[in-house]
């Protein structure tokens, strides 16, 4: 029975899309066990500050859309990858994150320029990152005229 587009569906299709286009994660904080399964990394002690604050540091939580993971992902030797998700320098348009350090220098606070209010912070040598949404639930999609 068809039904009309309502107000709850709209939102489900832009959380999903923030969760698709903008949940970053250091590289290193997950890995891929013998089973292809997606678990949190032990053993990882932080990005060094120097990579904290580049943007080429991060990458994308959610199944692989870049050509050459999706390739890697099925190696045998992909478990041994510590950067086997997409990686989040290469999102288009160039420019659409932005990565700062706060006022200690020590956390990495990176801002998506087209999802306003969507925030990823991580503190340097330590296990701590994490991210969250806190917008008006719309992309701005005059952000490559704008760069």
């Amino acid at each position: 029975m068809p039904r009309n587009f309502l107000e709850i569906d709209r939102l489900l299709y832009f959380v999903l899309s923030v969760e698709t286009d903008c949940h970053l994660v250091p590289q290193g904080a997950y890995k891929l066990t013998t089973k292809h399964e997606v678990h949190r990394n032990e053993s990882f002690t932080g990005l060094k500050p120097i990579e904290a604050f580049s943007i080429q540091f991060y990458s994308h939580f959610r199944n692989c859309l870049q050509k050459d993971k999706q390739e890697n992902l099925e190696m045998d030797d992909a478990i041994f990858e510590k950067n086997f998700l997409d990686d989040a320098f290469c999102d288009a348009p160039r420019g659409c994150w932005s990565v700062q350090k706060d006022s200690t220098k020590r956390v990495a606070v990176v801002r998506n320029l087209q999802y306003p209010g969507y925030f990823a912070f991580h503190k340097a040598n330590s296990k701590v990152f994490g991210s969250f949404y806190c917008g008006e639930g719309l992309k701005n999609a005059e952000l490559p005229f704008m760069l």
